[in-house]
């Protein structure tokens, strides 16, 4: 459950997937849901989360190069 600076009772959910592409590749796909809780705020909510997202993902890229 994700609930940065919300109440738990108004958690989305994460998943974090990790699939194997080759012996040296794996691709992690990242899916947010549950929007649907934050009511009218889920769309200003989402698009915060999308930039944050963003701006997170290339330093776990970089930490891995």
């Amino acid at each position: 459950m994700w609930h940065i600076r919300r109440d738990r009772t108004d958690a989305t959910e994460v998943e974090v997937r990790f699939n194997e592409l080759a012996e040296d590749r794996t691709r992690v796909e990242i899916e947010h849901r549950g929007w649907e809780r934050l009511g009218e705020e889920a769309a200003s909510w989402r698009e915060r989360n999308v930039t944050a997202w963003d701006s997170l993902l290339p330093h776990y890229r970089d930490a891995l190069a």
